[in-house]
């Protein structure tokens, strides 16, 4: 499991995390407590911060990079899927973005909302909490259900079980 600093740019755990031996974090990484990084994922913010919280999990070969003007920030109870591209955005609490999903640059994505596989959402796209969006360009196909929310936290404690399995690292602050 590569960590690697740059300078300065070190990367910081707050409580147990656990990231697997052939993920990448590099440079000013913040991962809150719980999250999970799987096989292959890069998360490299070599030109700006990204701050993963709580219980978020980012699944096999997801990238994550900033740009010089924009940070990446993830809430809380976040499901990357696999192969997705998040790049230089928010991306907020309890959110699922889909399996080879592409978010771009200065796109904020609303707490609970589902961005479905292989959707991309276009730089500096608003998309509003308990959005189901799809399609290229990413486009809201409607509301999602009470029901579609708690399946979204499901997903994610899941995630959080599994990497209990799994070595954790513990971190400080």
């Amino acid at each position: 499991m590569p960590v690697v600093s740059i300078g300065n740019k070190i990367p910081v755990f707050k409580g147990n995390v656990y990231i697997s031996e052939s993920a990448y974090l590099i440079g000013s990484v913040s991962l809150g407590d719980g999250v999970s990084v799987w096989y292959g994922a890069v998360i490299r913010a070599d030109l700006n911060t990204i701050e993963i919280g709580e219980n978020s999990n980012i699944q096999e070969n997801v990238v994550i990079h900033p740009t010089e003007e924009r940070e990446v920030k993830i809430g809380k109870m976040v499901t990357i899927g696999h192969g997705a591209v998040v790049h230089a955005c928010n991306v907020g609490d309890g959110v699922l973005v889909g399996i080879n999903a592409v978010i771009l640059d200065g796109a904020i994505i609303g707490d609970y909302s589902i961005i479905a596989a292989q959707s991309i959402i276009l730089g500096e796209a608003v998309i509003p909490p308990k959005s189901l969006v799809a399609g290229i360009p990413g486009k809201v196909i409607r509301t999602i259900s009470e029901e579609e929310i708690k399946n979204l936290t499901v997903h994610a404690k899941k995630y959080g079980e599994l990497a209990k399995g799994q070595l954790l690292l513990k971190g400080g602050g």
